[in-house]
Order: C-alpha cells, then sequence, then structure tokens
C-alpha cells in the first residue's frame, strides 16, 4: 500500500466508513496515517490485584483520578440489573487467588458484559479506579482481556493510541483501521542516508512506532520523523514563496560602496557616540549590501539598543543616491515621531538637505500625491494599501520596524530584487525565533546599550505596599522626573482590571493631586493623541496614564518611571516593550508591576519578568509557558502552520537546517506528505 492509495483500498473501509473518512478530509492512506492520535494508554505494565490495592492506597486523590491501571485478576461473580431510572448495571468482583483482595467493577449500560465474561477466568481488566472508601475501590468501566500466562495479549499490555472520534468512528475503530493498513505499508524515503536513523526512524518505522508503539522510545522516534519532515515542508515553502517574490536584480556592489561612503562621513556629525556593537552592525550590513543584489535581514536589538539610528542612516544614504526609502511602523505615534526625528536628522548632515520626509497617511492618494526620488516615505500600515508606492522601481530600502506586529505575506510585498529590506525588533517573540531558525533571513544582533544607561530596576509591588508606591511616584516627579502609569484596559468591565478612566480620576484626585496628569489611549482622536504625547515629551506633563499605546517607539529620556496595572495580562514581550519607554537616559530608571492578582503563578512569571532584563531571556520563557502562537502572524498567508512540531524545540529546527542543506547539495527535494488533521 502507498500513501497515496484511495481510503477506500483498506480491508475493511466499505462505503459508509468512506463516506465518514471523506467527510473529515480523509481521502488517501497517507491522510488516514496523519490523523494523529490525541494520546497514548500504557497498559503495558500489568499489576497483580495485591500490587495494585498498595499503590492505589498511597495514591493522592488528585493523581489516581488521572490514571489508568492494568489489573490481573479471576472473575469471581458478575451481575446485571436496572436501576430505578431504568439504566443497566453491571457489577463484577475480581478475586487475587493468593492473597484473597478483592476489587468491584462496573459498568454502565453494557449489560452484554455478561455474556463476554466467564466466572473462573482470569483477566487484565484496565480503566480508572475509584476510592469509595479507605479499603473500598471500584474499577470503573475498564476494558477487559482474557489472561494466559502462554499467549501474548492482543489488544491490552500495550501503548495504545487514542484518536479523536470522527462522526460514527470511535477511537477503536480508527486504530483497527489504521492497523491494517501497517503491514503492507509501502513507502520509499527521501532522508535515506541523510538523517540518523538511531534518532529518526526511516518514514515506514514511523508511521509503526506512532500508530502501533511497542515503547515510548520508538514512540518519540517516530514523532521526531514527522516533526522533522513538517519543518523540512516549512522551510521549502518558506525559499519557495521568497524565491517566487523575486524580480531580476540589478549589482549593488557600486552602490553599496557609496552607501557606506555616505554614513561613514555622517557618523562623526552625529549629535551622540556610536556604541562599539551599533557601528559593528552598520559594518555588517553595508558588507552584506555590497556583496549581494539585495539583502533581507533581520535586526534584534534589545529595548533602547539604538536601532532606529542605524536604520535612518541607510535610509538617508539610499535617498541620497537617487532612490528613495520607506519606514513601517505600527503606530502613528511612532510615525510622527520617526518623521520629527528623521527631519532633525538631515539638518545635521551634510549632503542630506535635498532629502525629504513625507509621512503616509491613509488619505494618501496618487491625485494628490506622486511617488518621487530622495523621499523618506514613513507611516503605518496605511503604506500596505498604497499600492504604487510599494512596486514602484525607485524604493529602493525597506525598513520594517517592530517586525513582530507584521506577518511573511506583508513583508513579502516588499520583498523584489532591487530592494534591501531591513526588519527590526526589540523582543524575539517566538515567530521571529522561528523565521531565523528557518533562515527566511539573514540576522544580526545587537546586544549593547547606548553609553551611561543603567539597568532598570525592576520590582513586583506587594499588595499592601501599592499606597506608598503611588506616594513615591509623586515625590519623585514633584522633583522634575516623568512617570507612565499604564493600564490594561480604557473601560471596566469586571472588578479585577482597573480601567484607565476611572484610575485617572481617581489618582488625579489623590496621590497625584498638584502633579500635571495627562491621559492616552488609543480611542481618541489623533490630533488630540498627539497633542498629549508632545505635552509629554516637552515636559509639560508629569505623568502620563495610557494603555499600551505607549508600548513601541516612545521616546521620552526624561521618563524614568512606568508603573503597570494589571501586569498578568500583558505578554512578557509586552511588559518588556513597556519597560522600555523608560531606561532612556543616563538617569536611573523604574519599572513597578502591579498585578490584580497575587496567585502563585502570575506572581511567579512576573518575579521572572523583574529578573531578566534581555529580550531573548523573556521570549523564551513566554515561549516554552505559552506555546508558539501562530507562526506567520495572519491566517490567510498560504504557508503551513506547525502542527506536530514546536517551536520550544529549538535544537530540533536547527536539526532540521541542516538536514535542508544537505538536501540542497545534494539537489534533492523535499517530498511534502504532512497534512495533519
Amino acid at each position: 500500500m502507498q500513501l497515496s492509495d484511495a481510503v477506500e483500498t483498506i480491508p475493511g473501509v466499505g462505503a459508509k466508513t468512506q463516506q465518514v473518512f471523506n467527510g473529515a478530509g480523509i481521502y488517501s492512506i497517507g491522510d488516514l496515517l496523519h490523523y494523529l492520535p490525541t494520546g497514548y494508554e500504557d497498559s503495558t505494565e500489568i499489576l497483580s490485584l495485591a500490587e495494585a490495592i498498595k499503590r492505589i492506597s498511597h495514591l493522592p486523590l488528585w493523581q489516581l483520578s488521572r490514571e489508568k491501571f492494568a489489573i490481573k485478576g479471576k472473575l469471581r461473580k458478575i451481575s446485571s440489573f436496572k436501576t430505578k431510572r431504568r439504566f443497566a448495571l453491571t457489577t463484577a468482583h475480581i478475586v487475587d487467588e493468593q492473597t484473597q483482595d478483592t476489587l468491584q467493577t462496573i459498568w454502565f449500560n453494557m449489560p452484554f458484559v455478561t455474556t463476554q465474561l466467564k466466572v473462573g477466568t482470569e483477566y487484565v481488566f484496565f480503566g480508572k479506579v475509584k476510592r469509595e472508601s479507605a479499603a473500598r475501590f471500584t474499577l470503573s468501566s475498564p476494558q477487559f482481556e482474557e489472561y494466559n500466562s502462554e499467549k501474548t495479549l492482543q489488544r491490552l499490555g500495550r501503548i495504545s493510541p487514542v484518536y479523536r472520534r470522527i462522526k460514527t468512528l470511535k477511537s477503536p475503530a480508527i486504530a483497527r483501521t489504521i492497523r491494517a493498513i501497517l503491514p503492507k505499508l509501502e513507502v520509499s524515503d527521501f532522508l535515506s542516508g541523510i538523517i540518523d536513523q538511531h534518532e529518526f526512524s526511516p518514514l515506514t518505522d514511523a508511521y509503526w512506532n506512532i500508530h502501533s508503539p511497542a515503547s515510548f522510545i520508538q514512540l518519540n522516534q517516530g514523532v521526531n520523523r514527522l516533526k522533522l519532515q513538517e519543518l523540512l515542508e516549512l522551510r521549502d515553502e518558506f525559499e519557495k514563496k521568497k524565491q517566487a517574490s523575486t524580480h531580476e536584480p540589478f549589482k549593488m556592489d557600486e552602490f553599496g560602496k557609496k552607501v557606506q561612503e555616505l554614513i561613514n562621513s555622517w557618523v562623526p556629525l552625529l549629535p551622540f557616540t556610536l556604541t562599539k556593537g551599533q557601528q559593528e552592525i552598520l559594518d555588517a550590513y553595508m558588507q552584506k549590501v555590497q556583496q549581494k543584489s539585495a539583502e533581507d535581514t533581520f535586526l534584534y536589538g534589545d529595548v533602547g539598543s539604538g536601532k532606529t539610528i542605524i536604520a535612518q542612516l541607510v535610509a538617508l544614504a539610499f535617498a541620497v543616491l537617487g532612490k528613495s526609502a520607506l519606514i513601517l511602523v505600527p503606530t502613528t505615534i511612532l510615525s510622527r515621531q520617526h518623521a520629527l526625528s528623521t527631519k532633525q536628522l538631515i539638518e545635521r548632515l551634510q549632503g542630506a538637505a535635498q532629502v525629504k520626509v513625507e509621512e503616509v497617511t491613509a488619505t494618501r492618494t496618487k491625485r494628490t500625491q506622486s511617488f518621487q526620488p530622495h523621499v523618506i516615505y514613513i507611516g503605518t500600515q496605511a503604506i500596505l494599501y498604497q499600492s504604487e508606492l510599494i512596486a514602484h522601481p525607485l524604493l529602493a530600502f525597506v525598513c520594517i520596524d517592530e517586525q513582530h506586529r507584521f506577518g511573511v505575506e506583508q513583508r513579502l510585498l516588499f520583498q523584489r530584487g532591487n530592494r534591501n529590506v531591513l526588519t527590526l525588533s526589540a523582543t524575539p517573540i517566538p515567530r521571529t525565533l522561528a523565521l531565523s531558525f528557518m533562515q527566511f533571513t539573514e540576522a544580526l544582533f545587537l546586544e549593547e546599550k547606548p553609553y551611561g544607561r543603567k539597568e532598570i530596576l525592576s520590582r513586583v509591588v506587594p499588595q499592601d505596599k501599592h499606597d506608598s508606591t503611588y506616594t513615591w511616584i509623586a515625590e519623585k516627579v514633584k522633583k522634575g522626573e516623568q512617570a507612565y502609569i499604564i493600564f490594561p484596559r480604557i473601560t471596566s468591565e469586571d472588578d479585577e482590571k482597573k480601567s484607565l478612566i476611572e484610575m485617572f480620576e481617581m489618582l488625579s484626585d489623590s496621590y497625584f493631586s498638584g502633579c500635571r496628569v495627562g491621559m492616552l489611549h488609543g480611542g481618541m482622536k489623533q490630533s488630540e493623541k498627539e497633542s498629549i504625547m508632545t505635552s509629554f515629551a516637552e515636559g509639560n506633563l508629569d505623568i502620563l496614564c495610557a494603555t499600551s499605546v505607549v508600548e513601541v517607539g516612545v521616546d521620552v529620556p526624561n521618563a524614568t518611571i512606568i508603573a503597570i496595572h494589571g501586569a498578568e495580562y500583558f505578554g512578557l514581550a509586552q511588559l518588556h516593550q513597556l519597560r522600555g519607554r523608560v531606561g532612556r537616559s543616563n538617569q536611573q530608571s523604574y519599572c513597578f508591576l502591579i498585578p490584580s492578582r497575587y496567585e502563585d503563578t502570575v506572581i511567579e512569571r512576573l518575579e521572572f519578568f523583574t529578573s531578566h532584563h534581555k529580550g531573548s531571556d523573556v521570549a523564551t520563557y513566554d515561549l516554552q509557558r505559552r506555546g508558539a502562537g501562530k507562526l506567520l502572524g495572519i491566517d490567510q498567508s498560504g504557508v503551513t502552520e506547525l502542527k506536530i512540531a514546536s517551536l520550544e524545540e529549538l535544537s530540533l529546527i536547527e536539526q532540521a537546517m541542516r538536514v535542508y542543506s544537505l538536501l540542497r547539495e545534494k539537489h534533492i527535494s523535499v517530498l511534502p506528505i504532512i497534512r495533519v488533521k
């Protein structure tokens, strides 16, 4: 049997069963083999009745309710009767002949059991045990099979897969159908001779090990083989989509040299000294630009490390040399801030005066503005709807700031053979880690912070210290510092999540009376948001109460304190971004987390955050505990999502990349087989 054979060719699959399978999207043997178990039941350890009772007696109730036991005993008696509510109740007693220990078994609405069990015969029963009293236990609705020391058990005494029901087909029926396939299965493995078969099963063995495992070691080998397969297919899809989006390039070597010469002449004119890390990143990036026709690069730089100036210098150089550049950002506030800082930079740099900065808004149309050289376009998602701008051949450099806010498909809009794409990320969240491991782009790392920056002191505020924290913040701002107070919601839907509006009024009238307090949230008009943000940036407000609208890019050097209410409702990557709104000068800065719930799991997570300041540490912790989430950022991406493999298994992803490189070297194509339901 081949993976492509129709499901109706399987022995025992008639027209009705075929219709049920087809309704679930299962048309071929391959489809059925990739209908993976949701779990496994382990009945390999068969206990005598005396051993089982001894073990059960020492288990806590919470653990007892989760475990199943395979218990060997002789059937003493069995009976069946109807309850008052007309339910059939079948009970039996089994005994350990050596110790005379007994155990009751019970089945609900299964009167036929009386015809399948024989008094005086020894059986293996498998099911969950309920503790009725200190010395009385009941085995509920167990599976059973006659025990013979000279024969191997056929259904029990093994690791059995459990499948999600498909309409009328229950797990045992699905298992029987798949077991009928395995002895006749013939699959050629395109990875033969490429992978270590002690670590990854050959493909045919992998299906055996997943659907009929002899041990958990073999099960893991089989699962790893399919995980590897899925990662290879995903990597191959990335490669194909990237190639499909690329046009015939022009050579960047001479142009790239001119870009680097310009940047080198500008660095001494900057109002600050670049860190060693920033200079190294600039040099490394320009080397890449000169060596290749075009470049798609991730720049990982922690919050406050100075990524933006690198992108601005490159954009300016491209624009001076007759091209145009584009900077895509996630918020309007950040767009306005980048536009302002870029204009200020142009005023300082020799030869850059001809460059114009244009903010792209939703109202920009072909009729009102045409595409021009020597322009840096800056805007939010509104840019994505400016097709004439995106497709224009003069657009030679694109920077995507806070890249985790944009999906792969959106980045592919900008990828052309004559264009460099630089995507920035402050926190390598799961999707960023995945794309880097999948080698979708080149990667550069900027970890050094600007000179003189101090580590932000981060603390979880105890439940009885809220008042003293507000008082301390008020004292600091009265001495000339500024503070953010962040809330998870604008208005309150429950008592647990303190809302921005109600807390703004309370804090302004109490702890912060005498302070200049402003409020900012996404529901305000754009002109209002800009006015509030400008007032805070210019020092006309002491305290800004806001939602996470200030999460990215907002740069107010005099802001030294951020207090985050309902901190448990934010992801750690988001908390890391919010913490990065302070610590942007040489003053000591502080981050206070004020949770709504003081549960152990909440405090453990927040305490981890306060003791770790690297974005990579925060991302890894969130990844391990919250899962990978969507890899590509938008559902209609046309690229496979990970369904077997996990981004937590970074070593497996690295192995997949090595295998993919070997396949490319040997000109072996990835054979797509994964269609997981």
